[in-house]
């Protein structure tokens, strides 16, 4: 990316200007108040420098053969963004000059325009009896989004079979049946193959009225998606009930299959074997007339269930259930291959995924096989429901996701989403409101998506169209939490502040493991809280991290270990983090009894027994989660001490120099944030979580900020904020000397720096930072440019003998030896 000027130089240079410690602030900085009007900023300056536009400039995004997304100039590309739904994209084209501002200012370099065949969307016109016509006006909409998002730098990224609705003159039997999407109809039926291949040549060779560009001739399109969360194995348990007449087609392709694996029905039979004595073919199970039946991928039944429910079942036998994996796995390959061919057909030429399960090992192993780069998604506290989906009440568990280090936090999850070693894009992304500990997250995802050096990372989502001033489940757009620190995630990502682990661990797959049911995220998938992952089919892992032993082959560099894990219990852990140490990486086994997770690279303390978790690396500093009134927590340069209970701080250097050199950085702290009149209500153990949302609230935004108790945060040992203050949230600026500061809370005192303050709500001030009285410049950076040093007078060497000493400390060491001697 290629860096602008910092944007806060004019303001406080014109804080210099009239000479004085404080100044009243001029315009051009950050609105951030989430109750000063709609879609305020994130941060008080401007994250511009981040982005490089007009987006599409440098050609094509493609796949490097290390597995990363690169422009044609050969430099690899990274993207942080968010995600812009069906109801919130058909807006008027003020509203989207304004939020497309908003991000620019935000550092965002990518808009997924989720859903736009959606009900409400593209295909949804009311005159119309099918789902083949595109609504003009909506597609003019969409173009304005996409012409927009280019001048200001940001990529775009379209998914194709989102939500459709197929409708009576579309041709598709019972269509009202097979739901939004046709889960996981649209994978098979060869209709609806066909049908999403007429969408995919309408919508994507259409010209933007605006650009003059078709889709697929704009390099400004960096990604596409197939499908979002869909597939034979997303819901495999309901395969038994499909609506008819899909369910005979798909139990004709198995049979049809099964033939063509065995030859016969007495080569099933042999293959299969019996279970207890019982034959897995029952007599009445013919190919010949399609009566082969798919295995049961249901759970099989309690021990403490009835004894007829306990009779066994040759449909869950694991012979049938290992061809029955293998169908699914190569019928969606086949899918995928399909689609992927008719895209670059069309002219699609940027990288290309389908979005299905990483819990489910044959399941992204079956996209990875065949697509450009592999997709998903990481919720914490996600809602759950009583009944239908999106429908009545939403229940939450509102804990602390740093107090777990389970394998569906967020390491272990998004680590078992890399195969094959190509690109990651972790395409949505939150822990959801109303969670009190959602500040996490943004540290959270910059700090392990780094670690695992993913690709692209996209918060869900941004809420324009419906109550955008209020905080809900997925609407971040007026969070203090989450979109008040999306900026300085944002810098911390691009930028690559936070190291990716130099270890990886390669988790070998035979086919026989694949097809292993169920096989999915595991305890060796906990490897991820410590160093990267990557998994492979054992046929093409070989080179992966172990190069061919030649004559010529350079050692290994200090504490980059790789290590391939073959043939293993999906729940040992331990072995392999002693193996990993004894390889010379710098990984404890004792971390997971301990609840202490130190990431390979030393950046990342995650503890559990705490509930916080601390980024250390030399641009980028964090302290998050639950804090205790009086302790002091670090985090390298950056120390907190304060009486709020959760939250978190944030320093992020924007000057290439570590932040105990930096000249140019940004601290911020957030704590809470809740609707007014917000309320849950606990819920008896059984309930689909601990609390039920009662009720949502409304504007405004309540942050609790009242000025008492204490906040102190130092910067390399140097008091920056002491203020009396619990809660609320507020951010400091600093660029050559020069402040500017905000709080959200009115009444509090303190100091900036020194400097005396008395602050009003969302009213930023301008100070001046006196100079630090050190002796000691400590300032190092890896590029090299300053070196350790004391900061003294250069005078001439002087000369004792043949030696030449260039510094009074060595001189004084000379003397002393001199007189030993």
């Amino acid at each position: 990316m290629r860096a602008k000027g910092f944007q806060l130089t004019a303001v406080l240079l014109l804080g210099l200007l009239v000479g004085s410690s404080r100044a009243d602030t001029p315009p051009g900085f950050g609105r951030i108040s989430p109750n000063s009007g709609l879609f305020p900023d994130s941060s008080l300056i401007d994250f511009r420098h981040l982005l490089d536009g007009p987006s599409g400039k440098h050609g094509f995004l493609s796949v490097n053969p290390e597995g990363h997304f690169l422009w044609p100039n050969g430099k690899r590309a990274k993207f942080w963004g968010i995600n812009v739904s069906n109801k919130s994209i058909f807006v008027d084209t003020k509203t989207i000059d304004r939020v497309v501002d908003v991000f620019a200012h935000a550092g965002l370099n990518m808009v997924r325009l989720e859903a736009v065949d959606s009900l409400g969307g593209l295909l949804d016109t009311s005159d119309a009896s099918s789902s083949r016509m595109m609504d003009p006006a909506k597609l003019k909409t969409l173009d304005y989004w996409v012409a927009k998002l280019k001048e200001r730098g940001i990529y775009y990224y379209f998914d194709l079979l989102d939500f459709r609705q197929f409708k009576s003159g579309d041709d598709v039997p019972n269509y009202e049946q097979v739901g939004r999407a046709a889960k996981p109809y649209a994978f098979f039926d060869r209709r609806m193959v066909d049908l999403q291949k007429e969408f995919a040549k309408q919508f994507l060779q259409h010209k933007n009225v605006y650009t003059n560009l078709r889709y697929v001739d704009d390099p400004g399109l960096a990604l596409l998606e197939i499908c979002n969360e869909h597939g034979l194995f997303f819901k495999a348990a309901n395969l038994d009930t499909l609506v008819e007449p899909y369910g005979a087609v798909l139990r004709q392709q198995w049979n049809r299959w099964l033939l063509l694996q065995y030859g016969s029905r007495e080569g099933i039979k042999r293959a299969w074997g019996n279970v207890a004595e019982a034959p897995v073919l029952s007599d009445s199970e013919d190919p010949g007339a399609y009566a082969v039946n798919l295995p049961m991928f249901t759970p099989a039944a309690q021990t403490d269930a009835p004894l007829s429910a306990l009779v066994v079942d040759v449909r869950r036998a694991p012979t049938r259930l290992r061809d029955g994996v293998r169908f699914l796995y190569e019928t969606q390959r086949g899918y995928f291959r399909e689609m992927k061919s008719y895209l670059r057909e069309i002219g699609v030429r940027v990288p290309i995924t389908g979005v299905v399960s990483n819990d489910m090992a044959p399941d992204i192993a079956s996209a990875a096989a065949e697509l450009d780069f592999t997709s998903e998604n990481y919720y914490s506290d996600h809602p759950s429901f009583s009944g239908k989906e999106w429908e009545g009440s939403f229940f939450c568990n509102d804990t602390n996701p740093l107090r777990q280090s389970s394998v569906y936090q967020i390491a272990p999850w998004l680590g078992a989403l890399r195969w094959e070693n190509k690109p990651v894009v972790v395409r949505e992304w939150a822990t959801v409101w109303p969670n009190r500990y959602r500040s996490v997250s943004v540290p959270e995802m910059a700090a392990y998506c780094s670690l695992q050096d993913f690709d692209a990372v996209l918060l869900f989502g941004y809420s324009i169209g419906k109550d955008p001033e209020k905080l809900g489940d997925f609407n971040h757009q007026c969070d203090p939490l989450v979109w008040g620190l999306i900026s300085l995630g944002s810098q911390a990502f691009l930028h690559g502040d936070i190291k990716a682990s130099p270890n990886t661990a390669n988790l070998q797959y035979s086919f026989d493991s694949l097809l292993r049911w169920p096989s999915g995220v595991a305890n060796i998938h906990r490897l991820a809280w410590f160093v990267r992952i990557n998994s492979a089919m054992l046929p093409t892992i070989a080179s992966i991290g172990n190069p061919p032993q030649t004559s010529k082959r350079k050692p290994p560099r200090k504490g980059v270990v790789d290590l391939n894990i073959s043939s293993v219990d999906p729940n040992q852990l331990q072995p392999f983090m002693e193996r990993f140490r004894i390889a010379g990486a710098a990984v404890n086994p004792k971390d997971m009894e301990t609840g202490n997770l130190v990431s390979s690279t030393g950046q990342i303390c995650r503890n559990t027994l705490g509930g916080y978790m601390t980024i250390n690396a030399p641009k980028v500093a964090a302290i998050s989660g639950e804090f205790v009134s009086g302790k002091t927590i670090s985090a390298g340069a950056l120390s907190i001490t304060t009486t709020s209970q959760i939250g978190t701080v944030m320093a992020v250097a924007l000057d290439d120099l570590p932040l105990d050199a930096s000249k140019r950085y940004i601290i911020k702290m957030v704590t809470r944030a809740e609707n007014t009149d917000q309320a849950l209500e606990q819920m008896p153990v059984g309930a689909p979580g601990k609390f039920r949302i009662q009720n949502w609230g409304k504007a405004p935004v309540l942050t609790f900020g009242k000025p008492a108790g204490s906040v102190i945060v130092t910067l390399a040992g140097r008091p920056s904020v002491n203020l009396q203050m619990t809660d609320g949230s507020w951010e400091l600026c600093v660029e050559n000397g020069k402040a500017l500061f905000s709080c959200d809370t009115a009444g509090i005192t303190g100091a900036v720096y020194g400097n005396p303050v008395t602050l009003e709500a969302d009213k930023p001030i301008m100070l001046n930072i006196p100079p630090a009285r050190t002796t000691l410049n400590r300032w190092a950076s890896r590029s090299g440019s300053f070196k350790h040093k004391r900061v003294m007078k250069r005078k001439k060497p002087a000369v004792h003998g043949r030696r030449i000493v260039k510094h009074k400390a060595k001189r004084k060491i000379v003397k002393h030896a001199r007189r030993r001697r």
